[in-house]
């Protein structure tokens, strides 16, 4: 009995060690990193609300089957209107009575202007799917109906953070990022 419990754990001890050093499992799972939509959330509005270091967080998710989905998470997103959009009607209203006023008499709330943000905010440029794959370092992706492309990106992992700290683009191969996604690094996600 002693003999196969030794036996069963240095099993597994092995096939942890193999999973660990070829990076496998440790990438697999659901990662949350914040992003500096400044500019994005910006041009949405007209770039005629004034905000700096608006950051939203993404999703991004790695399955054992090899295939990835990165996304804007619209709680965020909408916790990060709230205000933009409060300051943005007293902006244009005059003072906080004024915003009550109109909100009243109009029968809307934040909530409403706000959701409405959520829903037209264009994230077709900054959302991503697909499959990847991790070698050492060295992240690849590839959307769902291509390739693995030469490029890739280069991480951090950790059993908790996943840190993306360069984009090398080789070729004519272009590697699966979000628009703008090389300037803002680098990017940690967590666990």
């Amino acid at each position: 009995m002693k003999k196969t419990v030794c036996t069963l754990l240095a099993i597994l001890f092995v096939v942890c060690a193999v999973l660990t050093s070829c990076g496998g499992s440790s990438i697999v799972g659901e990662w949350k990193g914040m992003v500096d939509l400044t500019d994005r959330i910006s041009k949405q509005f007209g770039g005629e609300i004034e905000m700096t270091d608006v950051k939203v967080a993404f999703d991004l998710c790695f399955t054992e089957d090899g295939t990835f989905t990165l996304g804007v998470n619209k709680d965020s997103l909408r916790e990060v209107l709230t205000p933009i959009i409060s300051d943005s009607l007293k902006k244009q209203l005059g003072t906080d009575e004024d915003v009550e006023a109109y909100l009243e008499s109009t029968g809307l709330t934040v909530e409403y202007f706000v959701d409405n943000a959520v829903d037209s905010f264009d994230t077709d440029e900054i959302t991503a799917s697909g499959i990847y794959k991790l070698e050492d370092d060295k992240l690849f992706f590839a959307n769902e109906d291509g390739e693995l492309g030469a490029s890739y990106v280069v991480v951090g992992l950790s059993s908790d953070e996943l840190k993306i700290t360069e984009l090398v683009t080789e070729g004519e191969s272009e590697a699966v990022l979000p628009d703008g996604a090389a300037d803002r690094l680098p990017i940690a996600f967590s666990k």
